[in-house]
């Protein structure tokens, strides 16, 4: 699993790129000679990201109110880009037309995840009222008891910041995947696309998928 996350420090195409394979160079290169009259917004400043190999899963994460810029190298910053969605309010709708819907950010993270199969059940606390460490419980099934994301299979684990990322990044921003599908089930790479499709129409982020 690699992600690279593209976005600019301003309307230039000055982008800072970290990591970079020579395919991916290309295909961001390409972008930015497609996008040269394309007005690039301020709110879409972040720097080139790569994501790569699978994120290791935590049993508690901190959070002290920072707002991460995007899920970070290897997906460490999934679970604080998801609270400080939280913090701000954010939502995420799905559906059409008047039966269109908005969910908080976290619940929608969970829809998502249990739509593509992973799990039944995702929740994301406060490990005790006056403590700044959460974790992340989850059910494989609905007869199944709720466990730590780090006592289940390393699916969770690897769509997670996939789907974060998605749905966290600035409208328009441009967004790089490469091969987010290895190491999942056939019917899970499938549906994976209807991801990036809800998120590319709610907040005309750009994907680009190799």
């Amino acid at each position: 699993l690699s992600l690279r996350v593209l976005q600019f420090r301003g309307r230039g195409l000055d982008a800072d790129l970290l990591d970079v394979t020579a395919k991916t160079r290309a295909f961001a290169h390409l972008w930015m000679s497609a996008s040269v009259s394309q007005p690039v917004s301020r709110r879409a400043e972040a720097s080139f990201r790569a994501l790569t190999g699978l994120p290791a899963a935590k049993r508690s994460y901190l959070w002290s109110g920072e707002k991460p810029l995007n899920v970070g190298t290897l997906g460490e910053l999934a679970v604080p880009a998801m609270l400080a969605a939280k913090a701000e309010g954010r939502e995420i709708g799905h559906g059409q037309g008047t039966g269109r819907r908005y969910e908080p950010f976290v619940a929608a993270i969970g829809r998502w995840l249990k739509r593509l199969g992973v799990i039944e059940s995702f929740q994301l606390e406060r490990v005790s009222k006056h403590r700044k460490d959460y974790e992340v419980r989850v059910k494989r099934s609905p007869q199944s008891t709720e466990v730590l994301i780090t006592d289940v299979g390393v699916g969770v684990s690897q769509v997670l910041p996939v789907l974060v990322q998605s749905f966290y990044a600035q409208k328009g921003s441009p967004v790089i995947f490469e091969q987010p599908e290895i190491h999942l089930h056939p019917r899970v790479q499938a549906d994976l696309a209807d991801v990036l499709i809800e998120a590319s129409k709610l907040s005309e982020v750009q994907f680009i998928v190799e």
